[in-house]
């Protein structure tokens, strides 16, 4: 959730929490399990009245407080594994933190099946694993940990094979390994649990989803030998799912899934996973329309230090990042640097002023009109470009956006992976460093930021 968001939303959190508290206690403690028509009662309340008022904060509070209300006559500790689901389904656990932390225990006792519903059990565990008592990053590595070690249950689980060739649970689960961190799956024993997934059949959805086990390997030089056995287990996976899905109709369930498979074998074939991005020449990137009608590609910018911030007008952390990225377009006027705004057709185009969005499906004209009109009011200063290739661009691993890739003047990336967000100095360090090696002017240096009394 963007900062906005959490500003708006985070009044109602402590009256969320405290209110919910006394709710959820009652209902553990009641011992009546529910029926699934009060499941779905307490779900059809919380729409209605998410569904009560426009206003977005007012239907927050309403659906927090029918929630908690619901919640007063149901027993979450004797809740079934397809009542958790429909509450998952819904979303309520994510809107009410209290849910996860009364369901562990039930989850854990339906765990111990021996079952595909055991493991989904374990695996919902993982997915509802109650947030870290403070926001400490001591507190959230702990969390990682807890959540990954879990995993690598799952991996051990006598059903997991089940749970990978399911089409409803397979592919959230594998995609799921992509948000744990290096670290915590170096610790938790993932790392060598990888091969083991791979080494599985799997449905074709959840073969797309392979390169989420390439990307929680460490990326670190004494990981690099396991990082590419990974990489070479995934793309075969999907290489085999591909052989499949090659033989079924394109309008099957089977068929549906080319999409993501190729997307998947393009990345796992790319120069940043086969560790061939940083340092070495930047893979071509071609433009169809661009603010400045001499960039046509990335060639054309030899010679100078490019900054390419792949990026897209419904990405909220993107549009947030434009004052740190208008900064440091300031810096650099008059210097051979150039800072390069790459999106491609989305087939749709937002507005974060007046939040519509333009649906242009088909129409890359009125998407090249839109982003006009979108540069003068977001007072974009910097050149914007769209692409040939996807935003999500397999060659610099762009799994999700801002994304920066930094590129030196003989055209080498040299930085990849970074956040447009954040202190202009970090950002204007590196720059400077590289037009200064390459023997061309630079600005003076950004100077330390001023240490407040007590820091």
């Amino acid at each position: 959730m963007d900062t906005r968001k959490r500003r708006t939303h985070g009044t109602f959190k402590l009256s969320l929490l405290a209110g919910l508290a006394v709710g959820l206690a009652a209902a553990v403690a009641t011992g009546a399990p529910p029926t699934d028509a009060q499941i779905e009662a307490l779900i059809a309340k919380v729409q209605e009245a998410q569904r009560s008022t426009d206003d977005r904060q007012a239907a927050t509070a309403a659906a927090v407080e029918a929630c908690k209300q619901g919640l007063k006559d149901l027993s979450i500790a004797e809740c079934s594994l397809e009542q958790f689901r429909k509450l998952d389904t819904a979303r309520l656990a994510m809107m009410v933190p209290e849910l996860r932390a009364a369901a562990a225990p039930r989850l854990k006792e339906l765990a111990a099946a021996p079952t595909i519903d055991g493991v989904r059990a374990l695996a919902m565990s993982a997915a509802w694993y109650p947030d870290a008592a403070d926001r400490t990053a001591e507190a959230r590595r702990e969390r990682d940990l807890a959540i990954a070690r879990i995993y690598a249950q799952c991996v051990k689980h006598p059903a997991i094979g089940d749970l990978l060739m399911s089409e409803t649970d397979g592919p959230d689960f594998v995609s799921r390994f992509g948000r744990i961190s290096p670290q915590a799956a170096k610790e938790a024993g993932l790392v060598e649990a990888a091969p083991v997934v791979l080494g599985k059949d799997m449905c074709a959805l959840a073969a797309a989803r392979a390169p989420a086990l390439f990307d929680m390997m460490p990326n670190d030089e004494s990981g690099q030998a396991q990082r590419q056995r990974v990489r070479v287990l995934a793309l075969g996976a999907v290489d085999k799912a591909m052989a499949a899905v090659d033989k079924a109709e394109a309008d099957s369930p089977l068929g549906r899934a080319k999409p993501s498979l190729e997307r998947s074998r393009m990345y796992l074939s790319g120069a940043f996973a086969k560790g061939e991005l940083v340092d070495h020449a930047a893979p071509t990137i071609t433009f169809e329309w661009t603010t400045d009608d001499k960039i046509k590609s990335l060639a054309d910018l030899k010679g100078r230090v490019v900054v390419v911030d792949f990026w897209a007008t419904w990405c909220g952390p993107c549009i947030a990042s434009f004052p740190n990225v208008r900064e440091l377009q300031k810096r650099y006027e008059g210097y051979p640097v150039t800072i390069l705004g790459v999106t491609s057709i989305q087939g749709s185009h937002s507005n974060p002023k007046t939040r519509e969005r333009t649906d242009t499906k088909g129409k890359p004209e009125l998407e090249h009109e839109l982003m006009t009109g979108f540069i003068k009011d977001m007072e974009v200063t910097w050149p914007v470009a769209f692409a040939h290739q996807e935003v999500f661009n397999p060659e610099y691993g762009v799994r999700g956006i801002p994304h920066v890739a930094i590129i030196d003047p003989s055209g080498k990336v040299r930085y990849n992976g970074l956040h447009p967000g954040g202190s202009l100095k970090d950002k204007a360090d590196k720059i400077d460093a590289l037009l200064k090696a390459a023997g061309l002017p630079a600005p003076e240096p950004v100077a330390e930021p001023e240490k407040k009394e007590g820091q």
